[in-house]
């Protein structure tokens, strides 16, 4: 119910998404960055947020999240990280278990950014997703779906400048 109240009860309605991987890997390598577009059937086609937002359920209204200086936020990380440097997945479920009402909601919103907005293989949250939570009162006029599809085209980038295997392709179309 806080999650509600806080105005990210959409976060809850996240349909799961099944796609296929091999349909993602052909959509991936039909990229033309001259364009910025996926060329299908011969014309440019670009994700947008109207796209994230039916796909995703996610919330696709608000301010575009920009990365803060960790310094900024070395007091923020070093309540959220666990004994490892890295604030893990494992760590902020542990944090949700423990915490009230406030402090649970920056471990959740960080928590469904490494798991769900953003997805990684890694088994902990990106340090650049900190300053979205630093402030509880201005979580919710972040654009996650923009954070989403901002992921998704710099993980499709990565990938066709052959610096990435299958980096946030793969997990972003689990």
């Amino acid at each position: 119910m806080y999650i509600q109240l806080r105005g990210l009860g959409g976060l809850l309605k996240t349909p799961s998404i099944k796609i296929r991987h091999v349909l993602c890997l052909a959509i991936a390598n039909s990229y033309d960055a001259e364009q910025d577009a996926f060329i299908i059937n011969g014309r440019p086609c670009r994700i947008t947020l109207e796209d994230v937002a039916h796909i995703t359920g996610m919330p696709c209204h608000g301010k575009k999240h920009v990365p803060s200086n960790l310094d900024d936020n070395m007091e923020l990380w070093k309540k959220l990280k666990t004994v490892m440097t890295p604030i893990t997945f494992k760590g902020l479920l542990a944090k949700m278990k423990v915490d009230s009402t406030p402090n649970f909601f920056r471990p959740f919103v960080l928590y469904t950014i490494g798991k769900y907005v953003c997805r990684t293989k890694e088994e902990y949250v990106d340090n650049k997703y900190i300053g979205i939570v630093r402030n509880v009162e201005t979580i919710k006029g972040t654009n996650l779906g923009q954070l989403t599809l901002d992921y998704l085209m710099d993980s499709v980038k990565t990938f066709v400048n052959g610096e990435a295997i299958w980096r946030g392709i793969y997990h972003c179309c689990r």
